[in-house]
């Protein structure tokens, strides 16, 4: 599952692969929170939703999206910039991982207000009709027809 955030100035995707999380988070979407920011993470406070699992520790790596549900909050662990990639000890569960520049997510400021919403991937055939052979026939012809004029 794949979300965006957006405040008023950036937004960003993140993909959810813990199906658990996945579940309670699609539940309770959109929801709007503040930045805030954290040592080396970013975090959004959910106080709507509730997943508590056993063993929530683990070695949190740069690009990581933690479930922190000890402070119901989504955090995103944007390593520090000289830190090894060897992972840091954090508190919470892997709920998945950022598909954007941490560098450009560090730029959030503190108390920036931000929207979280499911991004819906579209599909190419919305309606579901199914191209007859003429019509394929036709498409390809004008494509070639129009690759042969440039």
């Amino acid at each position: 599952m794949k979300l965006i955030f957006k405040t008023n100035t950036y937004g960003f995707h993140i993909e959810i692969t813990n199906p658990l999380i996945a579940r309670k988070l699609k539940d309770s979407l959109p929801w709007d929170s503040k930045v805030v920011k954290y040592n080396d993470s970013i975090c959004f406070n959910m106080y709507t939703l509730d997943v508590a699992l056993e063993d929530p520790s683990l070695c949190a790596k740069k690009g990581d999206v933690i479930w922190n549900y000890s402070n119901s909050s989504l955090c995103i662990y944007l390593g520090l910039p000289d830190a090894e990639q060897k992972g840091t000890p954090s508190k919470g569960i892997k709920a998945g991982r950022i598909l954007a520049s941490a560098d450009e997510i560090r730029q959030l400021n503190n108390g920036d207000k931000i929207s979280v919403s499911l991004l819906e991937e579209k599909s190419s055939y919305s309606d579901g009709r199914i191209l007859s052979q003429s019509e394929i026939d036709s498409l390809v012809k004008n494509l070639l027809s129009s690759k042969n004029n440039k």
